[in-house]
């Protein structure tokens, strides 16, 4: 396991992991807490420690800070999607860029301040796509 991951436990559900990227570990706790009742959470700190889960198991939904210490949006969204085409990627803490300005696009963006209600509001439709692309996995 990279230095900066942290696993939650599993859901009684047992639904396709999310992987929350956010270097404030308050707002990755937040988020963490209040979605591990309906699937497995694994939580990280950095771009590069999100791509290295990501690499080497399948995760469902990446809800990703906009503004990370160690790579950019824009670099860390084409990774992603090179390692695992297809993935969900909200994006956090931002607004969406104006046309042009990223290549590679999240699926959603919330921007500040991040209301919890909001994000859940749009979580079941991560999860059915989730549950749906989850089952084709081999």
């Amino acid at each position: 396991m990279h230095p900066d991951s942290e696993p939650d436990t599993q859901s009684e559900e047992g639904g396709p992991p999310i992987l929350i990227l956010d270097p404030d570990s308050r707002i990755a706790e937040a988020l963490a807490l209040a979605l591990r009742r309906r699937t497995q959470v694994e939580r990280v700190t950095s771009g590069m420690a999100a791509l290295l889960v990501a690499g080497k198991r399948e995760v469902g939904l990446v809800l990703a800070r906009g503004h990370l210490p160690d790579i950019s949006p824009d670099d860390f969204l084409r990774l992603l999607r090179l390692l695992r085409p297809g993935i969900r990627v909200a994006l956090l803490g931002t607004e969406a860029p104006s046309q042009g300005f990223l290549e590679a696009k999240p699926d959603v963006y919330f921007p500040e301040p991040i209301q919890l209600k909001y994000l859940l509001a749009h979580f079941p439709q991560f999860e059915a796509k989730m549950s749906a692309s989850w089952r084709c996995t081999p």
